[in-house]
């Protein structure tokens, strides 16, 4: 199959959708799939997978990334039939408006997965800007979608309780496992936590609670 994956950045920066949207590509192309990474130049990349195809950056804010060149790139490639499936990641900058309008206007199918930005701390947190943005631009854009992508229960709730109906695949991020080190004998266990320190991610809540207990299990460590 021809796919376009559409995500607004890679860079180092850009959180956890710059490691499981590209390696979610190479497994594609493993299996035999033609992939194409549509990604905004947000910023000079230390490595370019040789399927990733970068925009430049146009006027206007750039938190929205907006981008005339990519916008006509996903029209023409859709209006073309060059491409049997757009499927976007992420929502609230302009490449997750532009594949909502190509897809929706020349009948291409659209997969959206959201990224964890439909749960209600992404609304409580928003801007002024992003709460007309949503029902003026966002939404309209994602009444061309057939099926959301959720990659968790999770997930999956926060799509139905913004009202959407389409039918959604609750399927989790690949990992790589490396090889498993045998543990030694009479060191610490280890609770980890692995994610950005962002108010998301309930750090505030989970440094208190261990200081808490952290007394009762000598034996346990957080990292």
């Amino acid at each position: 199959m021809q796919l376009i994956q559409i995500v607004s950045a890679i860079s180092e920066e850009a959180a956890g959708p710059s490691y499981s949207v590209v390696r979610l590509c190479d497994a594609l192309l493993a299996e035999g799939q033609d992939v194409t990474l549509a990604v905004l130049d947000w910023k000079p990349m230390m490595f370019q997978p040789r399927y990733v195809k970068t925009f430049p950056l146009g006027l206007g804010p750039r938190r929205l990334g907006r981008s005339p060149e990519m916008r006509r790139w996903l029209t023409e490639q859709a209006k073309s039939r060059s491409v049997e499936v757009i499927h976007n990641h992420g929502l609230w900058m302009m490449p997750n408006v532009y594949t909502g309008q190509a897809a929706g206007k020349h009948n291409v199918p659209l997969v959206i997965s959201p990224r964890g930005t439909l749960s209600k701390w992404a609304f409580q947190h928003g801007s002024i800007i992003k709460r007309l943005f949503w029902p003026l631009v966002q939404r309209p854009a994602l009444a061309a979608t057939v099926c959301f992508h959720a990659t968790a229960e999770s997930e999956y709730e926060d799509i139905r309780r913004m009202g959407f109906r389409q039918p959604v695949a609750i399927i989790p991020n690949g990992i790589d496992v490396p090889d498993c080190v045998s543990k030694q004998d009479g060191t610490l266990r280890t609770l980890l936590f692995l994610g950005r320190v962002h108010p998301s991610k309930g750090l505030d809540m989970l440094l208190p609670a261990w200081q808490s207990v952290q007394d009762k299990f000598p034996d346990w460590r957080l990292v």
